[in-house]
């Protein structure tokens, strides 16, 4: 294997031959909403009971309807529909506090300016990304039509404020000294406090179409309405309460991961809707352990492989390292496999089967470098004939095909709990 052909490919491309296509089941930045109601079998989180001294207030209703004397105690229901917006309201601080997290944790210097168009969409991308992904979990966990009619207005109310946030964001990115991680973190701050604004005044249009459900019916019918009425919004209220942690996690997660992006992208490029990982890999596999490691980007060496595998990585070693992260902001997600993190990964090989080939390769042959940036585009580089043994051995028909299976199946297995981290 002493033959070295640099190559860049997309998955569905031929072994040879380049193309520009996105890894199974991988969307863009601009794609990675979650739609609306859709069940993610991922998303069941521990259920959480919402404190009792979580502080109540009232939910704004400006068009609060009187009914006519003798129509019935509306108090059950206005109780109901505050519960939820109280409940709305703490998974929104939840979110909240997410953001300070991973702020707070990130205790190092900001890298070299970036962008503020990339900060503002990075930003919006985390906010969407989560907001999708929580409204989802909820509806998971509903029974009822009406239940999940309030999740529905929910999501609406989501959709269309960060429509408006996307503007706010780009203002306090700007008026915050410009593309740096105080400003970055402060912007998503705010737009969520924006979005709870949103979903408060959504969940107050639905009290006022339950009152007037209920002043639509008959004397008779109206218990019965109130009771229906009553049950659809307890039923969101502990769906809602019982996501909140997950939310936190989750709004931590993503707002690091687009963080992490943006170092990436400023200090080596932008590509196919994230990082340019060909720049990432100028240096030869065998002198991972000598460079400096790449701003954003989680790199791991293999050493010495087999074609057939197994290619397993242990983080233990010092073998996975990460440049722009703290110890404190790598425990937040050290339990998430590396490849849902949605940060990118270049991964550093040398393919060997023999006692000719480890001879060949002490001079620079069999290299092999693959990886996927932050939007799933896959990538491989390094020699024709380590390409093509590793292609046999994992029974696939190119060379991306078996980068995709090494990814999902072994080293994207691995976490960062035992990564080497420099801030």
């Amino acid at each position: 294997m002493s033959q070295l052909a640099e190559r860049s490919e997309v998955y569905g491309g031929s072994a040879l031959e380049s193309s520009n296509q996105r890894a199974p089941g991988k969307r863009a930045l601009t794609d990675r909403l979650v739609p609306r109601n859709r069940a993610r079998t991922d998303a069941v989180a521990d259920t959480v009971a919402r404190p009792r001294d979580q502080p109540t207030e009232p939910l704004d209703d400006p068009f609060a309807l009187h009914l006519p004397s003798g129509q019935g105690d509306l108090a059950e229901l206005d109780q109901a529909y505050e519960g939820a917006a109280t409940a709305q309201g703490l998974v929104m601080n939840k979110r909240m506090i997410g953001v300070d997290e991973v702020n707070d944790n990130l205790a190092v210097a900001d890298p070299p300016p970036i962008a503020d168009e990339l900060l503002k969409s990075l930003a919006v991308a985390a906010l969407g990304a989560v907001s999708g992904y929580v409204t989802a979990v909820i509806a998971s966990r509903l029974v009822g039509e009406g239940a999940a009619a309030l999740n529905n207005a929910v999501q609406t109310a989501l959709d269309d404020g960060l429509k408006d946030a996307a503007t706010k964001v780009a203002g306090r990115i700007a008026g915050g000294g410009g593309g740096t991680k105080a400003s970055f973190f402060a912007a998503q701050k705010e737009a969520v406090a924006e979005l709870q604004a949103s979903t408060q005044r959504a969940l107050s249009a639905e009290k006022r179409a339950a009152r007037e459900a209920v002043a639509g019916v008959s004397a008779d019918e109206r218990a019965g309405v109130i009771a229906a009425k009553v049950k659809d919004a307890h039923e969101f209220d502990r769906a809602a309460t019982a996501t909140a942690t997950d939310a936190r996690s989750r709004q931590y997660r993503e707002s690091l991961a687009r963080w992490m992006s943006a170092q990436s992208q400023a200090a080596l490029g932008s590509a196919h809707d994230g990082t340019e990982l060909a720049g990432a890999v100028k240096p030869d596999a065998l002198g991972f352990f000598k460079r400096t490691p790449n701003l954003g980007v989680i790199e791991i060496s293999l050493g010495q492989r087999s074609a057939k595998g197994p290619f397993a990585v242990d983080g233990s070693d010092g073998r996975i390292r990460v440049k722009g992260l703290t110890s404190a902001a790598r425990d937040g997600v050290k339990d998430v496999p590396i490849k849902d993190l949605g940060i990118a990964i270049v991964v550093f090989a040398v393919i060997a089967d023999g006692f000719l080939d480890a001879v060949g390769n002490a001079f620079g042959g069999g290299q092999l470098k693959f990886g996927r940036n932050e939007s799933g585009w896959v990538w491989w580089q390094g020699s024709t004939s380590a390409a093509e043994a590793v292609v046999a051995a994992q029974g696939t028909k190119e060379i991306i095909g078996a980068v995709v299976k090494i990814l999902e199946e072994q080293v994207g297995a691995a976490t960062l709990a035992n990564a080497t981290v420099v801030a």
